[in-house]
């Protein structure tokens, strides 16, 4: 088993996965940040049982509906990371 500590402020949240390894994630670059996220993201969602918690689809019903209404768009999942990624490239240029 890794145990993966993530420290941030204060806050430590455990993390087991297969080998033992801490990160401090004032450390990681925005980038390393992001990738971290999908990667727990994507354990999460893969695990049985797990529901989002209900303000999750107040959030997207608002969202749709402004969609509707015009006052919004959506973007491709694989487009805004990456325009995410250009813009925290850009800011650590700076």
């Amino acid at each position: 088993m890794m145990e993966i500590i993530l420290y941030s402020n204060y806050k430590m949240s455990r993390f087991i996965t297969h080998m033992s390894k801490s990160i401090t994630i004032d450390n990681l670059s925005t980038i390393e940040k992001i990738e971290l996220m999908e990667k727990l993201w994507e354990d999460l969602s893969s695990t049985l049982g797990y529901a989002p918690p209900n303000w999750h689809g107040e959030v997207l019903a608002r969202r749709k509906k402004a969609v509707e209404k015009g006052e919004a768009t959506y973007t491709d999942w694989e487009k805004a990371k990456e325009e995410i990624r250009k813009k925290s490239h850009d800011y650590s240029d700076s």
